[in-house]
């Protein structure tokens, strides 16, 4: 079997690594000509990290990254209106939280892939399915490849997904976000907290990913984005705690990025003949809920999990979307609603979100949050097994 990925990100790598481990032979095609260490932080939830476990991998991530003890949603002055235990959360559903930079995730994936496995400056400009089976890759370079499946990890605007989905609609979030690592020791006792802070129309969101390293997002209504200074985004968010504002203020300019929030509705199928579509490229979400990549990785994970199983090609991409489609869904439009309430502007609505959040019994956010981070995947003989060396 020879599948090709498209996208070198972190859910392309993922399924590099997870079809490695089961012994199929992949190649991922990425755009880029070389891969930078560049990025900001992302938050790796216990979904995330059963399945890096299970693929050999959590321990190099670990090292790397910030064990999260402790989810903690504020008010703009950091005081607390939710608070999640995340110890607790990864003795219920056998995961930890994490959080890191993205190019040390990037770095330790690619580490345990053989190095053909990665073919840089190979951008897909079409592709077309063959009559006896397979497809045909063209790409920018000039060069074409003959596969039997492809596996669609390109991101928000996938060129895959206007051939699987065809009319599927790229949805504006209208927020702007920004993110940043700024160079800042926390104080001991918030070392393993993620901290988000619920103001009028604007958040506040930062954890540690290493010692002395913050990784930070920012997020305002907005549709069009624009880069800011750090001094400039402190007067963007003048209410806030002055943590925040120290935060900023020790960020290099040069390594804060800004973008657009959006994503895209749920599609009602993520494959089409030998085709199949992988995470943003499936199922694009907003931020909000933090599981992005995380959803992308168990996608990975799953359909590694098919394959070597012994199913076929097409079938394997058809019983990924009956298994996935629903957590997916469930994630993209909690995520969207999560949004939406968290950017609430009037005073009194303000006021309201926050009691709610106050008022929201431990147990039921346990039970939400349980829900989410659970690694459930109903395959026949699924058993964790120990980190491959």
């Amino acid at each position: 079997m020879d599948i090709a990925i498209i996208g070198g990100g972190i859910g392309g790598l993922t399924t590099a690594l997870a079809l490695h481990r089961k012994g199929i032979k992949s190649t991922v095609y990425e755009a880029s000509p070389e891969l930078k260490p560049v990025g900001a932080g992302i938050i790796l939830a216990s979904n995330a990290t059963q399945v890096l476990q299970r693929l050999g991998v959590l321990s190099a991530l670990q090292t790397a990254g910030q064990p999260l003890t402790e989810l903690r949603i504020t008010d703009e002055q950091l005081r607390p209106l939710s608070r999640s235990d995340l110890q607790d959360m990864e003795q219920r559903t056998g995961g930890g939280c994490l959080a890191i930079h993205r190019a040390e995730l990037q770095r330790i994936l690619l580490e345990h892939l053989p190095s053909e496995c990665v073919q840089l400056n190979h951008q897909m400009t079409d592709l077309e399915v063959l009559p006896g089976g397979g497809a045909m890759l063209h790409f920018a370079n000039g060069l074409a490849r003959q596969v039997e499946g492809i596996v669609a990890a390109d991101g928000l605007h996938s060129l895959a997904r206007s051939w699987v989905a065809p009319g599927s609609v790229v949805r504006e979030a209208h927020q702007i976000c920004w993110r940043g690592v700024a160079e800042y020791q926390l104080p001991p006792e918030q070392a393993g907290w993620l901290q988000e802070a619920w103001g009028s129309g604007r958040r506040f969101g930062f954890a540690p990913i290493s010692p002395g390293k913050v990784y930070w997002y920012a997020l305002r209504d907005g549709q069009t984005p624009h880069q800011q200074t750090p001094a400039e985004l402190q007067a963007t968010f003048q209410p806030f705690a002055p943590l925040v504002h120290a935060l900023l203020a020790h960020t290099p300019a040069k390594h804060m990025l800004v973008h657009a929030i959006k994503d895209h509705a749920p599609l009602a199928g993520w494959a089409r003949g030998p085709v199949c579509l992988l995470g943003d490229a499936a199922h694009a979400t907003t931020p909000n809920m933090g599981q992005g990549a995380c959803q992308a990785i168990v996608d990975a994970y799953t359909l590694a999990e098919l394959l070597g199983r012994g199913l076929e090609l097409r079938a394997a991409f058809a019983q990924l979307y009956a298994l996935r489609q629903a957590t997916t869904a469930h994630v993209t439009t909690t995520s969207w609603r999560v949004g939406k309430l968290a950017h609430v502007r009037n005073p009194v609505g303000c006021y309201l979100r926050n009691t709610f959040l106050r008022l929201t019994p431990a147990r039921v956010t346990r039970r939400q949050n349980e829900r989410l981070f659970q690694l459930e995947i109903d395959l026949p003989d699924l058993v964790p097994s120990d980190e491959v060396a």
